[in-house]
C-alpha cells in the first residue's frame, strides 16, 4: 500500500466579463502605469531585447480614451547598455520623472554572471513624454553592488518625492529594500530610510493617511509580504509574509471606496496575474476571494501589474506576458504589454 497525502487548495468561482488591450507587441517588460494630472494614462516599459540583455531601453505611451488605444512608444532612455527597470511618477509641477537602473557587465550581448554592475538615473519629460532630458546620475548614501528602483515613486504634499530602490551591498549579500527621497524635484537623492534587510527587494509604496503608509515588499524567495509606517515612511514594521512563493511582485493601488487593490504576478501554472482586496487598509486580504486577471501566459517571466482607478471607478492593471495562445486581428501576441479593465465588483 502507497499512500501520499498534502494539504493544498482549488480556485472555484464564475467567470466574470473584462475588457483587455493590447498596450504594446514584441517587449512591454516591466510595466508602470500612472494617471496623469489631466487624466491621461501614461505607462513606462522596457523595449529592445529579452528579458535580460544589453540592447534594453525604456520606453513611453499614453492613452487619452482609459487604456483602450495607445500611442506609439517614444523612447525615454537609451544607450550602449541595458537601461531597465522604472519607476515613474507625475510631479505637482507637471514633470514626468523616471528612474531606472543603467546594467553593466555583458560582453558581447551577453550577459556575465558575477559581473553585473547597475548605476542609477533619473530622467525627466515637460513636454508629456515627447523628449527627455539628460540621465542624470543618482548620487544616493547607500552605495549598492547591484541596486534598482522599482514601481511609482510618490510626491508627498510638501514636495518630498520617496523613490523605492533595492540591491546589495555585496555580491554575495542578500537584498535590502530602502527609501531614497529628494526635495528639489528628483534631482539629488539623501535622506535613505532602510524598509526592510535580509532578503527583500522590488517594493511598491503607498500613502494613506497622516502619514501612515503600506508596503509591499517582493522576498528572495519569491513572495509578498506587508508592512506599515506610520511616520511618512521612516520606520517600518516587520515584514507579514501574504503570497505563496511563485506570486510576486506586488502592487498596491488605493480604490475610491477606501479599499486597497493588491496585483501580483502568478508565477506558477497558470501563469498570469492575480489580485485581492482589503478592507481594512491591509490588515486582511480576501485571499480566498482573488480574481485571475491573467491565466494565458505560457512561461513564468509573466506579471509586473501596475493598477490605476479611472474616474469611472473602471481598475486598469498593466501587465506582461508571453503568449501564442491569445490573437489580435490573427496575430500571436508573444511578448507583449497589456492592459485589463474590471471592477470592484468582480471581487463580490
Amino acid at each position: 500500500m502507497y499512500m501520499m497525502e498534502f494539504d493544498d487548495d482549488i480556485m472555484v468561482g464564475a467567470l466574470k466579463p473584462v475588457k483587455r488591450f493590447l498596450i504594446v507587441p514584441m517587449g512591454g517588460y516591466f510595466p508602470v502605469l500612472i494617471k496623469l494630472n489631466n487624466g491621461d494614462l501614461a505607462v513606462v516599459f522596457r523595449m529592445g531585447d529579452y528579458h535580460i540583455g544589453q540592447r534594453g531601453r525604456l520606453e513611453i505611451s499614453l492613452s487619452k480614451d482609459g487604456g483602450r488605444t495607445w500611442s506609439m512608444p517614444k523612447i525615454v532612455t537609451f544607450s550602449e547598455t541595458d537601461d531597465r527597470n522604472p519607476a515613474f511618477c507625475q510631479l505637482k509641477d507637471g514633470t514626468l520623472l523616471v528612474a531606472f537602473a543603467r546594467i553593466w557587465g555583458y560582453e558581447n550581448g551577453r550577459w556575465q554572471r558575477g559581473k553585473m554592475r547597475a548605476d542609477l538615473f533619473t530622467t525627466r519629460s515637460k513636454d508629456y513624454g515627447e523628449t527627455w532630458s539628460r540621465p542624470e546620475p543618482i548620487e544616493a548614501p547607500v552605495k549598492l553592488n547591484i541596486g534598482s528602483p522599482y514601481g511609482r515613486m510618490l510626491q508627498l504634499d510638501d514636495g518630498t518625492i520617496l523613490l523605492p530602490v533595492y540591491g546589495r551591498r555585496s555580491p554575495e549579500g542578500l537584498d535590502e529594500s530602502y527609501i531614497l527621497r529628494s526635495e528639489d524635484n528628483g534631482h539629488t537623492w539623501g535622506d535613505v530610510t532602510l524598509i526592510a534587510g535580509g532578503g527583500y527587494n522590488e517594493t511598491s509604496l503607498l500613502q494613506l493617511s497622516d502619514g501612515k503608509m503600506l508596503a509591499a515588499l517582493r522576498t528572495d524567495r519569491g513572495e509578498v509580504a506587508i508592512s506599515y509606517s506610520y511616520n511618512y515612511g521612516y520606520d517600518w514594521t516587520k515584514p507579514k509574509l501574504l503570497t505563496r512563493q511563485g506570486e510576486h511582485p506586488g502592487d498596491l493601488c488605493l480604490l475610491k471606496s477606501g479599499r486597497i487593490l493588491l496585483a501580483f504576478g502568478h508565477r506558477q501554472v497558470p501563469y498570469g496575474v492575480h489580485a485581492v482586496i482589503s478592507n481594512d487598509e491591509g490588515k486582511t486580504w480576501g485571499m480566498d476571494k482573488r480574481a485571475a486577471l491573467v491565466s494565458y501566459a505560457e512561461n513564468p517571466d509573466c506579471g509586473y501589474p501596475s493598477s490605476v482607478q479611472l474616474e469611472d471607478g473602471t481598475i486598469y492593471t498593466a501587465y506582461y506576458a508571453t503568449t501564442s495562445i491569445k490573437k489580435v486581428d490573427g496575430y500571436d501576441l508573444l511578448i507583449h504589454a497589456g492592459g485589463v479593465a474590471y471592477t470592484e465588483e468582480i471581487f463580490s
